[in-house]
Formats: C-alpha cells, sequence, structure tokens
C-alpha cells in the first residue's frame, strides 16, 4: 500500500526536507514506498535526520519555512534524504527489518562513526551489542581502526575478527578494541597504523596481550624460540654462525663488519694459531690468516676478527667453527636470555603478518615471537646505531617497561 503524499511529506519535513505541496518528487517517492518504512523511520526521527546529515554532499536540515513565504529546497538533503529512505524501504513490508535498518545504519554512520560507503557491508550486530562493554578510549581505538581501514573494508573485517577461535565474540571485540587504542596512542602521526592488526596477526596480539599488557612490566625472555629455522637448536647455531662466526665466510658482507668483534668480546671468545692449525682440513694451511694472531700469545687479535671469520678460510676448514660452536654456542644463547631481562624501550610490534617483543640494550637487539603458544627470542644482534629499534617502531603497537 503505499504512503499518502501527505504523509510522505511530513516525512521529508520531519528530516528537515521542506518540498511544496503536491511536488513531482513527493509522488515519485510514495508510489514505491512501504507503510512500514514510514512508521519505522517516524519511530526513529532524530537518529534518521542525523544519518541523513552525515550522508555524502548532504546539507544540513531546513527550518520550516514560514507562513506564505516560497519553499526553498535544498537538493543536497533531500538527495541524501531519498537516498536514505530507498535504504530503509529495501527491508521490504517489514516494521521490524526497516526499524533494525535504522538502527544498524545510525550506529555505523553515528556511533562508530564509519562513512555510508560501510553501510551494510556486514552485520554490525557483533560490534553493536558489545559496544557498551568498551571504554570511552577502547571505542574511541576500535572507531579509528575502522576508519583507518578505508570504511567499506573495516567491518567485515572486525566482524572475521571477533569470530577467531578460542575466545567468544565479546573477548575478541573488547581485545581488538585495545590493541587498536593502543595504536592510536603510540601511532597518533601513521596514517598505516591500522596495517598492524589483521585477521592473520590478531591471534598473536590476543595473547601476546594477555601475557604482556600495555606497560607492564617485562621479565625477559626465558628460553629461545625456532624461528624461521625449524627448531630452536638450529636457530641457535644459525644465529651464532651468522652473527658470531660471520656466516663462515659465506654470502654478501654485513653492514655492520664490527659486530663480530663485540660478540667476541661479550662472549669472552679466544683462538689461538695452534689451535687453528690442529684443525685444518685437508690441503690447507694458515698463510692467509696467520698474521691475524698476535705475538707471542699467538691469539686471534680482536681488530682481527672481522676479517678471520669473513675469509673463505673458515668455511674451508669446518673443524674451527665447530670448535668456536662447542665453547661458545651455549654463551651467546644464554647471554641473549640474560640480557633480554634487562633491555630498555621494549614494545610489541606487528606488521600485519608477523608479531614480536623486542627491545635494546647498548645496541644489542633482541627479539622474539610465539610459537605454539610460547615466547621465544627469535635472533639477538648488535647494530651500530638506531636503524633497527626506529624500524620496529614503524610497526609498535604498545609499550612495555
Amino acid at each position: 500500500m503505499p504512503v499518502p503524499t501527505a504523509d510522505l511529506e511530513a516525512l521529508y519535513a520531519s528530516l528537515g526536507v521542506h518540498l511544496p505541496a503536491g511536488d513531482g518528487r513527493i509522488r515519485a517517492t510514495a508510489a514505491a514506498l512501504h507503510t512500514t518504512t514510514r512508521d519505522a523511520v517516524n519511530a526513529a526521527t532524530a537518529d534518521v535526520s542525523s544519518i541523513v546529515t552525515a550522508m555524502p554532499n548532504s546539507a544540513p536540515p531546513a527550518a520550516a519555512p514560514l507562513p506564505g513565504a516560497a519553499v526553498v529546497v535544498s537538493l543536497p538533503r533531500y538527495g541524501a534524504a531519498k537516498k536514505v529512505l530507498e535504504w530503509i524501504n529495501g527491508a521490504g513490508p517489514s516494521l521490524a527489518a526497516a526499524a533494525a535498518i535504522i538502527v544498524d545504519t545510525h550506529f555505523t554512520m553515528i556511533t562508530f562513526g564509519l562513512k555510508w560507503e560501510a553501510v551494510g557491508q556486514d552485520d554490525v550486530t557483533v560490534i553493536r551489542t558489545n559496544w557498551a562493554t568498551l571504554t570511552a578510549t577502547q571505542q574511541a581505538g576500535l572507531s579509528d581502526y575502522g576508519k583507518l581501514k578505508h570504511h567499506a573494508r573495516a567491518l567485515p573485517e572486525i566482524v572475521a575478527i571477533s569470530a577467531i577461535a578460542p575466545a567468544t565474540a565479546q573477548v575478541n571485540v573488547q581485545t581488538l578494541a585495545t590493541i587498536c587504542a593502543e595504536l592510536r596512542a603510540n601511532r597518533a602521526a601513521d596514517a598505516n597504523r591500522a596495517a598492524s592488526v589483521s585477521q592473520q596477526s590478531f591471534p598473536d596480539l590476543r595473547a601476546l596481550l594477555a601475557l604482556h599488557a600495555p606497560g607492564s612490566a617485562f621479565p625477559g625472555f626465558a628460553a629461545w624460540g625456532p624461528g624461521d629455522r625449524g627448531s630452536v637448536a638450529a636457530n641457535i647455531t644459525g644465529h651464532f654462525d651468522k652473527h658470531v662466526l660471520g656466516d663462515l665466510g659465506a654470502g654478501a658482507a654485513p653492514a655492520y663488519l664490527g659486530e663480530y668483534a663485540r660478540w667476541w668480546t661479550a662472549l669472552n671468545i679466544q683462538l689461538t694459531l695452534p689451535e687453528v692449525t690442529a684443525r685444518l682440513a685437508a690441503g690447507q694451511n694458515t698463510a692467509a690468516v696467520a698474521a691475524w694472531f698476535s705475538d707471542p700469545s699467538q691469539t686471534l687479535a680482536n681488530a682481527n676478527v672481522g676479517s678471520f671469520v669473513r675469509s673463505a678460510f673458515i668455511g674451508a676448514n669446518p673443524d674451527v667453527p665447530a670448535l668456536l660452536r662447542t665453547r661458545h654456542e651455549a654463551a651467546y644463547r644464554d647471554y641473549a636470555i640474560a640480557e633480554s631481562r634487562s633491555l630498555t624501550e621494549v614494545f610489541c610490534q606487528s606488521n600485519g603478518i608477523k608479531t614480536f617483543i623486542n627491545g635494546n640494550k647498548a645496541g644489542l637487539f633482541v627479539i622474539g615471537r610465539l610459537e605454539a603458544g610460547v615466547l621465544g627470542i627469535s635472533s639477538a644482534y648488535f647494530t651500530p646505531d638506531s636503524t633497527k629499534i626506529d624500524d620496529a617502531r614503524k610497526n609498535k603497537v604498545w609499550g612495555l617497561t
């Protein structure tokens, strides 16, 4: 049953749009509008009017014309109101469905603060029903995340995150809101900050939030993890070879050649020429490296450590690095664990794919992540300046102490 034109004139007027009596635009709309749409809008006039005001290219509500004065139609306001009425009318001849559309649209655009393009992209019920459980800071953080996700993509992402097992939807929404509030506080100037939180990164962020809440004291790493090497043992050996033994002379020269000498000093590594000579491979000799071992102790001079570990000699004589691993690999492992207990500027960071906790201490950068629910060191190495920690800050989510 079509809506009477007088009712529709009053409906538009309640939304701040005034049209001349009998205007053709009224007749065109009235023929398609369900009476349930009229009734739903009349029951929520203020909410629908605020939606119309928030529409793109809309205008403020117009005041009613004075008696006898010509009616001036605000075309931007009329166009926005017509679009909103058509959207609500899409519920069909169901008052409950029309009312639900108004509730969800008002929440999406007014409460949550997203643009019209976000409306209808996903069911907002899980966000709306849990909104009141959030603090004002959490609400601002979640709203900020939605806006930075470019509105149309926001609701599907948040709804998908809310369903990630094993937590309930309410816990996930609250956790996501907390994380987003930290992002907003820590990287306010970074318009790309929302990229740190995704369906892929959320499970680890959720777990780390429970283990190490923002502002809490980080006790350090208790152990190493497998990193990208498949096992803890392989990860420790791989990083010992890379950062202490110069990749056994293989690969491109690192940016920081001084790292090797720093590790040899920190771990008190001593290597003598007789020890090297006793471990030569068949057909090898010490002619290329002998000058690097200082007299009379014949110990490798600290100034020559970088040259020695980056030389072809160490790779050609595998028993030499094997000796150093036997003596010092465990010390490298334990040094990183011990130093991680007193790191400075510790924080959680994520690029939206991988999530870490990292920190720095006098140039030592220690970084770790969750593997099978256990937080372990992924790597530990010395850096020449603040470049590494500066890069990590670009993905900071929350800070620890």
